[in-house]
C-alpha cells in the first residue's frame, strides 16, 4: 500500500526564500517562463494556450515538497513532490518523482538520488491494483473549477513531451533540503477521456522530503 504523507512544508510553507544562483542546463525543453513570476517559488504554464500561474506567499498558495511510499508486494515505491498547494481550497499544481527500490530507502541520500539535474521521462503512479508504478515524473494540475489533471491518468501519452531539471540547490529554511526547478511540456488527462495541452511549463519549489525515514 501506498502512504501519502503531508509535511509542513507543504500544507504550511510558505516563507518567501532569497534568491539564488541558477545552474545552467545543456538542453532546454521548454522557454523560460511566462507568465513571469515575481516570487521565488512558483507553478507557471500555458494550459491549452491559457495563462496560469501560482505563486508562493500569493492568494493563500505555498510552496512544499512531500513523500508518498510503500508497496503492496515486491519492490519499494517512493513518490518526492514539488507542489504549489492552496491551503484553503487543497488546489495543487506540481510534479511527482517516482522511483522503485529493491528495499525501503532508510537513508536519505537514497531519496537524493531521485531528484537531480537532467532530462526525465515521464511516469506513473501507483492507481491500485494492477497499476503497477513506471519510475519517472508526472504533472498534477487542479483547474479552476476543481477539476484534477495529470500526466498519467487514462492513456498517459506523452509522444513529444520533456521535463528536465535545470536548477537543484540545497535548502536550509528547514523545510526541505532541496530548492529545485524544472521546465516541462506536456499532455493532461482527467481520466474520463479529457485532455489538455500544457506548454511553456515551469515550476520552482522546495524539494526533497525525508521526514518519512
Amino acid at each position: 500500500m501506498i502512504r501519502r504523507k503531508l509535511f509542513p512544508a507543504l500544507a504550511l510553507g510558505i516563507l518567501l526564500l532569497g534568491s539564488c544562483k541558477d545552474e545552467k542546463a545543456t538542453v532546454k525543453p521548454a522557454t523560460p517562463a511566462t507568465p513571469v513570476p515575481t516570487s521565488d517559488l512558483y507553478f507557471v504554464a500555458k494550459i491549452d494556450g491559457a495563462d496560469f500561474m501560482v505563486e508562493a506567499l500569493k492568494n493563500n498558495y505555498g510552496s512544499g515538497a512531500g513523500s508518498s511510499s510503500g508497496n503492496s508486494s515486491g519492490p519499494w515505491v517512493e513518490e518526492q513532490s514539488l507542489l504549489l498547494m492552496n491551503t484553503v481550497n487543497q488546489h495543487v499544481s506540481g510534479v511527482l518523482f517516482v522511483k522503485t527500490f529493491a528495499n525501503k530507502p532508510d537513508v536519505c541520500s537514497q531519496i537524493e538520488t531521485m531528484v537531480k539535474p537532467g532530462v526525465y521521462p515521464f511516469g506513473k503512479t501507483v492507481k491500485g491494483t494492477g497499476t503497477p508504478a513506471k519510475d519517472g515524473i508526472v504533472i498534477v494540475h487542479t483547474d479552476a473549477n476543481g477539476k484534477y489533471w495529470t500526466s498519467d491518468f487514462g492513456t498517459g501519452d506523452q509522444t513529444g513531451s520533456t521535463f528536465e531539471v535545470v536548477e537543484h540547490i540545497a535548502n536550509n529554511d528547514g523545510f526541505s533540503q532541496r530548492i529545485t526547478k524544472a521546465r516541462f511540456n506536456c499532455k493532461l488527462y482527467d481520466g474520463q477521456g479529457n485532455s489538455k495541452t500544457l506548454t511553456n511549463g515551469e515550476i520552482r519549489s522546495r524539494s526533497v522530503q525525508c521526514g518519512h525515514l
